[in-house]
């Protein structure tokens, strides 16, 4: 792929899409390690850690979102992420809820 880090996240968006919740997170933990300052990346494997039952990960994860933007709100996000499904943005916000990040 011509962006291989681009790639990465879409990748572990579609299995996170699939339910395959552990490829996701091995994915998308790959891809902070390439690029640690991606808030994004981290807000789905939160979410990824959150429907696999890891709520102590989820809420590190969550951290480091905040760390990278102080102002993140996955509400906010909820809002932005241009899903024509509703019910797939929903399923991220789930994760999160999960893991007690989002009430």
């Amino acid at each position: 792929p011509r962006y291989p880090n681009l790639w990465l996240y879409f990748l572990a968006h579609a299995h996170f899409m699939g339910k395959d919740y552990e490829q996701a997170a091995s994915l998308l933990a790959r891809r902070n390690r390439l690029f640690p300052n991606s808030d994004i990346t981290r807000a789905l494997r939160a979410s990824c850690l959150g429907h696999l039952g890891n709520h102590d990960d989820a809420r590190e994860e969550w951290a480091r979102v905040l760390e990278i933007t102080p102002n993140h709100s996955a509400a906010q996000k909820a809002r932005m992420l241009p899903y024509a499904n509703p019910a797939d943005r929903d399923y991220i916000i789930e994760g999160l809820r999960m893991a007690e990040i989002m009430k």
